[in-house]
């Protein structure tokens, strides 16, 4: 390997570094920033809906793409190169497919479950826009993690 190769890996390694760095400090600066805006619009019963859209979100984020990303990330270079773009397109519709599945059988279990657990919150509009953020968030995690790995 010579210098001038290794510069360039070195600068596109800081330059990457730079751009994490930057985007995971700056949404919780961002974040607090928000908070007086938050303080004038929100009412305390809209904190503890989106703390209960939070738990529900979280608790269903586990089953919502089974963790494929990390079967990428432990098997791509294992993979013959040949066959890599057919387990990569495998893991993807895999991971769409239980998400959108898990998703749309969540949906009606959670909007059975929500009056016994959380009687004073309706699950329309409010949990049911949240279960669908988690299940769109849910679909760029593959993606992610493939363009992290052909990186």
């Amino acid at each position: 390997m010579s210098s001038e190769s290794f510069k360039s890996l070195l600068k596109r390694e800081i330059k990457d570094a730079s751009i994490y760095s930057a985007v995971t400090f700056s949404l919780p600066v961002i974040n607090m920033l928000l908070i007086p805006f938050y303080w004038k619009v929100l009412t305390p019963t809209d904190y503890g809906v989106i703390a209960i859209v939070g738990i529900i979100g979280g608790v269903t984020g586990v089953f919502l793409g089974l963790s494929i990303d990390q079967y990428i990330n432990r098997f791509y270079y294992e993979w013959a190169e040949e066959d890599r773009s057919i387990e990569i397109g495998t893991a993807w519709l895999l991971s769409w497919g239980s998400s959108f599945l898990i998703g749309i059988i969540s949906i009606p279990i959670i909007f059975l479950i929500t009056p016994y657990l959380f009687p004073k919150v309706n699950f329309f509009p409010y949990i049911f826009l949240g279960l669908l953020s988690q299940i769109f968030n849910s679909l760029d995690v593959v993606a992610f993690a493939t363009l992290r790995i052909k990186r």
